[in-house]
Protein backbone atom coordinates (compact mmCIF):
# COMPACT_ATOMS: atom_id res chain seq x y z
CA UNK A 1 0.00 0.00 0.00
CA UNK A 2 1.12 3.53 -0.69
CA UNK A 3 1.07 6.08 2.11
CA UNK A 4 0.34 9.79 2.18
CA UNK A 5 -1.07 12.38 4.53
CA UNK A 6 -4.61 13.67 5.00
CA UNK A 7 -5.71 16.23 7.59
CA UNK A 8 -8.06 15.15 10.41
CA UNK A 9 -11.54 14.53 9.02
CA UNK A 10 -14.91 14.80 10.77
CA UNK A 11 -16.01 11.40 9.49
CA UNK A 12 -14.24 8.14 8.76
CA UNK A 13 -16.05 7.65 5.49
CA UNK A 14 -15.38 10.33 2.88
CA UNK A 15 -17.42 9.55 -0.26
CA UNK A 16 -17.19 11.59 -3.43
CA UNK A 17 -20.57 12.61 -4.85
CA UNK A 18 -20.08 11.70 -8.50
CA UNK A 19 -19.01 8.16 -7.76
CA UNK A 20 -21.74 7.49 -5.21
CA UNK A 21 -21.71 6.90 -1.46
CA UNK A 22 -19.63 4.22 0.21
CA UNK A 23 -19.69 2.64 3.62
CA UNK A 24 -22.07 1.13 6.11
CA UNK A 25 -25.09 -0.40 4.43
CA UNK A 26 -25.03 2.03 1.53
CA UNK A 27 -23.90 1.07 -1.94
CA UNK A 28 -21.06 2.74 -3.79
CA UNK A 29 -22.33 2.88 -7.36
CA UNK A 30 -21.17 4.83 -10.36
CA UNK A 31 -22.93 5.02 -13.73
CA UNK A 32 -23.80 1.60 -15.16
CA UNK A 33 -23.06 2.74 -18.71
CA UNK A 34 -19.47 2.21 -19.76
CA UNK A 35 -18.39 -0.08 -16.89
CA UNK A 36 -16.93 -2.67 -19.25
CA UNK A 37 -15.30 0.07 -21.31
CA UNK A 38 -13.43 1.25 -18.21
CA UNK A 39 -12.00 -2.18 -17.44
CA UNK A 40 -8.44 -2.29 -18.75
CA UNK A 41 -6.74 -4.44 -16.13
CA UNK A 42 -5.32 -6.88 -18.64
CA UNK A 43 -2.76 -9.55 -17.81
CA UNK A 44 0.02 -7.14 -18.79
CA UNK A 45 -1.32 -4.43 -16.48
CA UNK A 46 -1.70 -7.00 -13.69
CA UNK A 47 2.03 -7.60 -13.91
CA UNK A 48 2.65 -3.88 -13.39
CA UNK A 49 0.17 -3.75 -10.51
CA UNK A 50 2.15 -6.41 -8.68
CA UNK A 51 4.80 -3.80 -7.92
CA UNK A 52 2.32 -2.26 -5.46
CA UNK A 53 1.82 -5.48 -3.50
CA UNK A 54 4.70 -5.00 -1.09
CA UNK A 55 5.98 -7.72 1.20
CA UNK A 56 9.41 -8.05 -0.40
CA UNK A 57 11.95 -5.96 -2.30
CA UNK A 58 10.76 -7.20 -5.70
CA UNK A 59 7.19 -6.01 -5.26
CA UNK A 60 7.62 -2.33 -4.49
CA UNK A 61 7.00 0.90 -6.37
CA UNK A 62 10.73 1.58 -6.32
CA UNK A 63 11.42 -1.76 -8.03
CA UNK A 64 8.76 -0.94 -10.60
CA UNK A 65 10.45 2.36 -11.34
CA UNK A 66 13.56 0.49 -12.43
CA UNK A 67 11.51 -1.26 -15.12
CA UNK A 68 8.90 1.36 -15.99
CA UNK A 69 10.54 4.64 -16.93
CA UNK A 70 7.43 6.93 -16.74
CA UNK A 71 7.06 6.08 -13.02
CA UNK A 72 10.47 7.43 -12.08
CA UNK A 73 9.49 11.11 -11.97
CA UNK A 74 6.18 10.56 -10.17
CA UNK A 75 5.03 9.68 -6.66
CA UNK A 76 3.58 6.27 -5.83
CA UNK A 77 0.26 7.83 -4.82
CA UNK A 78 0.03 9.75 -8.08
CA UNK A 79 0.71 6.64 -10.18
CA UNK A 80 -1.79 4.57 -8.19
CA UNK A 81 -4.65 7.05 -8.57
CA UNK A 82 -3.84 7.51 -12.25
CA UNK A 83 -3.92 3.75 -12.86
CA UNK A 84 -7.28 3.50 -11.12
CA UNK A 85 -8.70 6.39 -13.15
CA UNK A 86 -7.51 4.69 -16.36
CA UNK A 87 -9.08 1.36 -15.38
CA UNK A 88 -5.71 -0.39 -15.20
CA UNK A 89 -6.15 -1.14 -11.48
CA UNK A 90 -9.67 -1.84 -10.18
CA UNK A 91 -8.94 -0.77 -6.59
CA UNK A 92 -6.03 1.03 -4.94
CA UNK A 93 -5.41 1.29 -1.19
CA UNK A 94 -3.37 4.17 0.21
CA UNK A 95 -2.29 4.11 3.85
CA UNK A 96 -2.87 7.58 5.26
CA UNK A 97 -0.29 9.09 7.63
CA UNK A 98 -0.99 12.39 9.35
CA UNK A 99 2.50 12.97 10.71
CA UNK A 100 4.28 13.41 7.39
CA UNK A 101 4.21 16.69 5.50
CA UNK A 102 3.28 15.75 1.93
CA UNK A 103 1.00 18.61 0.89
CA UNK A 104 2.00 18.44 -2.76
CA UNK A 105 1.27 14.72 -3.02
CA UNK A 106 -1.98 15.16 -1.11
CA UNK A 107 -3.15 17.77 -3.58
CA UNK A 108 -2.40 15.47 -6.51
CA UNK A 109 -4.32 12.65 -4.84
CA UNK A 110 -7.29 14.95 -4.28
CA UNK A 111 -7.24 16.09 -7.89
CA UNK A 112 -7.06 12.51 -9.10
CA UNK A 113 -10.07 11.54 -6.99
CA UNK A 114 -12.42 13.68 -9.04
CA UNK A 115 -15.00 11.42 -10.65
CA UNK A 116 -13.87 8.36 -8.67
CA UNK A 117 -15.47 6.59 -5.71
CA UNK A 118 -13.56 6.24 -2.49
CA UNK A 119 -13.94 5.34 1.16
CA UNK A 120 -11.66 6.46 3.98
CA UNK A 121 -11.47 4.82 7.39
CA UNK A 122 -9.43 2.93 9.98
CA UNK A 123 -8.68 -0.77 9.63
CA UNK A 124 -8.35 -3.29 12.45
CA UNK A 125 -4.63 -2.56 12.83
CA UNK A 126 -5.29 1.13 13.49
CA UNK A 127 -4.12 2.32 10.07
CA UNK A 128 -6.21 4.84 8.18
CA UNK A 129 -6.76 3.64 4.62
CA UNK A 130 -8.07 5.42 1.55
CA UNK A 131 -9.56 2.92 -0.94
CA UNK A 132 -10.23 4.24 -4.45
CA UNK A 133 -12.01 2.80 -7.50
CA UNK A 134 -13.31 3.95 -10.87
CA UNK A 135 -15.50 0.88 -11.42
CA UNK A 136 -17.71 0.37 -8.33
CA UNK A 137 -20.40 -1.39 -10.36
CA UNK A 138 -18.07 -3.90 -12.00
CA UNK A 139 -18.59 -7.49 -10.91
CA UNK A 140 -15.77 -9.89 -10.16
CA UNK A 141 -16.68 -11.82 -13.30
CA UNK A 142 -16.18 -8.62 -15.34
CA UNK A 143 -12.73 -8.16 -13.79
CA UNK A 144 -11.90 -11.75 -14.69
CA UNK A 145 -13.14 -11.41 -18.28
CA UNK A 146 -10.45 -8.89 -19.28
CA UNK A 147 -7.62 -11.25 -18.27
CA UNK A 148 -5.92 -13.48 -20.82
CA UNK A 149 -7.29 -16.91 -21.69
CA UNK A 150 -4.21 -18.45 -20.05
CA UNK A 151 -4.92 -16.74 -16.73
CA UNK A 152 -8.59 -17.64 -16.86
CA UNK A 153 -7.67 -21.27 -17.41
CA UNK A 154 -5.32 -21.18 -14.42
CA UNK A 155 -8.19 -20.38 -12.04
CA UNK A 156 -10.93 -22.26 -13.92
CA UNK A 157 -11.28 -24.76 -11.05
CA UNK A 158 -12.13 -21.85 -8.73
CA UNK A 159 -14.25 -19.75 -11.06
CA UNK A 160 -16.40 -22.70 -12.15
CA UNK A 161 -17.12 -23.60 -8.53
CA UNK A 162 -17.93 -20.03 -7.51
CA UNK A 163 -19.44 -18.66 -10.72
CA UNK A 164 -22.52 -17.37 -8.90
CA UNK A 165 -20.52 -15.33 -6.41
CA UNK A 166 -18.33 -13.88 -9.16
CA UNK A 167 -21.42 -12.73 -11.05
CA UNK A 168 -23.10 -11.23 -7.97
CA UNK A 169 -20.27 -9.54 -6.10
CA UNK A 170 -19.37 -6.03 -7.22
CA UNK A 171 -16.38 -3.85 -6.44
CA UNK A 172 -18.71 -1.66 -4.35
CA UNK A 173 -19.32 -4.58 -1.99
CA UNK A 174 -15.66 -4.33 -0.93
CA UNK A 175 -15.52 -0.56 -0.51
CA UNK A 176 -15.67 -0.50 3.28
CA UNK A 177 -14.06 1.88 5.77
CA UNK A 178 -10.49 0.71 6.37
CA UNK A 179 -10.31 -1.24 3.12
CA UNK A 180 -9.92 -5.01 2.72
CA UNK A 181 -7.08 -7.46 3.18
CA UNK A 182 -6.46 -11.20 3.02
CA UNK A 183 -5.14 -11.16 6.60
CA UNK A 184 -8.11 -9.25 8.04
CA UNK A 185 -10.19 -11.08 10.64
CA UNK A 186 -13.37 -9.02 10.39
CA UNK A 187 -15.92 -10.54 8.02
CA UNK A 188 -16.65 -7.23 6.27
CA UNK A 189 -13.00 -6.58 5.39
CA UNK A 190 -11.48 -10.02 4.74
CA UNK A 191 -11.02 -11.35 1.21
CA UNK A 192 -9.76 -14.60 -0.27
CA UNK A 193 -6.79 -14.89 -2.63
CA UNK A 194 -8.94 -14.77 -5.78
CA UNK A 195 -10.88 -11.72 -4.63
CA UNK A 196 -7.65 -9.96 -3.71
CA UNK A 197 -6.04 -10.65 -7.09
CA UNK A 198 -9.06 -9.50 -9.07
CA UNK A 199 -9.76 -6.38 -6.99
CA UNK A 200 -6.18 -5.17 -6.69
CA UNK A 201 -5.45 -6.25 -10.25
CA UNK A 202 -2.69 -8.75 -9.44
CA UNK A 203 -1.65 -11.78 -11.54
CA UNK A 204 -3.77 -14.87 -10.92
CA UNK A 205 -0.90 -17.36 -10.67
CA UNK A 206 -0.88 -17.47 -6.86
CA UNK A 207 -4.66 -17.87 -6.66
CA UNK A 208 -4.34 -20.79 -9.10
CA UNK A 209 -2.31 -22.75 -6.53
CA UNK A 210 -5.30 -22.92 -4.17
CA UNK A 211 -7.65 -25.89 -4.40
CA UNK A 212 -10.60 -23.81 -3.22
CA UNK A 213 -11.48 -20.42 -1.73
CA UNK A 214 -14.15 -19.18 0.65
CA UNK A 215 -16.29 -16.10 0.04
CA UNK A 216 -17.21 -14.46 3.34
CA UNK A 217 -19.39 -11.60 2.14
CA UNK A 218 -22.76 -11.35 0.48
CA UNK A 219 -23.71 -9.14 -2.44
CA UNK A 220 -25.13 -5.86 -1.08
CA UNK A 221 -28.40 -5.28 -2.89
Amino acid sequence: MASTELPPQPHDIMPIQRGGLCGGARRCDGPAVGVKRLLKCTTAEAGRNYFFRGGDSEHTFEAGGLCIKPWRSRSEEDVLVDRVARGQKPVASIVVQRARGQDRILQRVREGLRGLSYVYGTNEWGMRVLAVTAVPRATLSMLLAVRSARERRLVAHLTARHAGALRRLRVSDYMVAGGFDMSATHAHSTVNVLESALLYGYPLDFAATHADVRFSRKHCA
